[in-house]
Order: structure tokens, then C-alpha cells, then sequence
């Protein structure tokens, strides 16, 4: 039997470049074989790094917020959530690579019908032993007085949200 794995991690200004790096194959990823490199695919984002996606996302909320008479963000907000998509991986044995395109593709439309605009990135891994999704989110959420700010909590807070999402 096979399972879908869906993984979250809230990333801070501190670890969204080492994030981003992986996601890109700007740094060294022992895990990952060169010669497979090529069958990544940029889902969502296009030529830009994610960390430029959500630093770009982060300004524009940022921007909205100061013209609705709101502070500025926490320096230590939640800047974006990365998501893992996967499946056990007899769940991708025998599966073309249009197969596995078209389950990313469903995964990413999934994802952008919950969030629009605020999925700023989606990356397809097929360079690993079993593909998998990066896709990145800015939480944008409104606040008390209904400014936009940005709130993790809003979206991943409990146990009971994320056993939904799964």
C-alpha cells in the first residue's frame, strides 16, 4: 500500500537561503544524482530563486499592511512555509515521467486553489530515489483590525489544521 506524505516547515529569515539553495541546486546535495538533474521542473516561479518569490510576496504584504495604517511585521515573522509532497515510493514504481508530472501538477493545483497568489514557488524533484514537491507559501492572514500580516498560526497552528491538510 501506498501513502501520500505531505511535510510543513515554517522558515524564518534565518534558514529560507538554505531552503531555497536545496530547492535550486545552488549547493551540493550528496542525496542527489547529477545525471538526473535535468528532469527537475520549475512548477511555479520560473527563473527566479524562491527566496526572491518570497522576499518580493513578503514586500507587497508588507506594503499593504503600511497603507492600511498597520505596523511593521515581526522581525522574526514566519516568512513562508515549505511544503513537501510525496508518496511512499512503490507509489511512483513504474510511473512515467508524465505520470509523475501530471501528480505534481494535481499537487500544485491543490495547493493553489487552498492558497492563490500566496504559493509563490513549486519545484519538482526527480533527481532523488523517490520524486518529490517543494512548494512555498507566504501566510498571508488579515489581523484583528483586517490588515494583512502574516501568520503561520492562521494556516498550521494545531494538530487538528494539519490533520485536515493531510
Amino acid at each position: 500500500m501506498s501513502y501520500a506524505i505531505l511535510r510543513t516547515q515554517k522558515l524564518k529569515a534565518g534558514n529560507l537561503h538554505g531552503s531555497s539553495s536545496h530547492v535550486t541546486r545552488s549547493r551540493e546535495t550528496p542525496n542527489a544524482d547529477p545525471e538526473r538533474q535535468h528532469l527537475n521542473r520549475v512548477l511555479i516561479g520560473g527563473d527566479r530563486s524562491p527566496v526572491d518569490l518570497i522576499q518580493g510576496r513578503v514586500a507587497e504584504i508588507t506594503s499593504e499592511r503600511a497603507a492600511a495604517g498597520g505596523k511593521k511585521l515581526r522581525s522574526d515573522a514566519v516568512l513562508a512555509v515549505e511544503y513537501i509532497l510525496t508518496a511512499s515510493p512503490e507509489h511512483f514504481s513504474g510511473k512515467s515521467e508524465d505520470e509523475i508530472l501530471e501528480w505534481a501538477e494535481h499537487s500544485t493545483k491543490f495547493l493553489t486553489d487552498k492558497h492563490g497568489k500566496n504559493i509563490v514557488s513549486a519545484t519538482l524533484h526527480m533527481d532523488e530515489k523517490t520524486p518529490h514537491l517543494h512548494v512555498y507559501h507566504v501566510p498571508e492572514a488579515l489581523d484583528a483590525k483586517n490588515r494583512p500580516t502574516l501568520s503561520a498560526k492562521q494556516f498550521y497552528g494545531n494538530r487538528g489544521l494539519l490533520t485536515q491538510l493531510q
